[in-house]
C-alpha cells in the first residue's frame, strides 16, 4: 500500500477529485495549506516570505498502478501552472484499519456500497457491511 500526498491549487480540487473517482480512487483527505516552494526563498535583508494559501490531497492505494493513475490524474490537471503547479509524493504504508469495522490493508481500502435489505415488517433498510462506505 501506498500513501499519496500532493500540495495542489486550490481551483483544481473538484476536478482532481471527480478524475480520481472516474479511475475507481475513492477515499481522498483534502486539507487547506500555506507554504512555499522553490520560487522565491531567495530573500535579501529583512524581506517577509510570503506563504502561498494551496490544498494538500492524500490517498492511500494498493499498488503501483494505482500510484500511476492517481499520479497521471494529477499531472493531467495541474501540470499547466508552470513554477508552482505543486509537487507530489509517495510513501510505503505498513497498514490500515478501518476503525468500524476492524477491516485491514486490501479489504479497508475496497470500495464498498450500502446493500438495500428488505425486513420481515416489508420494510426497505441499508445494511451496513463490510460493502458499505469507500476508504475513510
Amino acid at each position: 500500500m501506498i500513501l499519496i500526498t500532493a500540495i495542489i491549487h486550490r481551483k483544481d480540487v473538484n476536478e482532481i477529485v471527480s478524475s480520481l473517482q472516474e479511475n475507481d480512487i475513492h477515499g481522498v483527505t483534502v486539507s487547506e495549506v500555506i507554504g512555499k516552494g522553490l520560487d522565491g526563498l531567495n530573500l535579501k535583508g529583512n524581506e517577509k516570505i510570503d506563504l502561498v494559501p494551496k490544498m494538500r490531497l492524500e490517498t492511500v492505494v494498493l499498488n503501483n498502478i494505482e500510484r500511476e493513475t492517481v499520479v497521471d490524474c494529477l499531472r493531467e490537471t495541474c501540470k499547466d501552472y508552470g513554477a508552482g503547479s505543486g509537487k507530489v509524493w509517495w510513501v510505503p504504508v505498513s497498514g490500515v484499519e478501518r476503525i468500524r469495522t476492524g477491516e485491514r490493508d486490501e479489504a479497508a481500502l475496497k470500495n464498498y456500497k450500502i446493500k438495500e435489505i428488505k425486513t420481515q415488517q416489508n420494510k426497505y433498510i441499508n445494511e451496513y457491511t463490510n460493502e458499505d462506505t469507500p476508504s475513510s
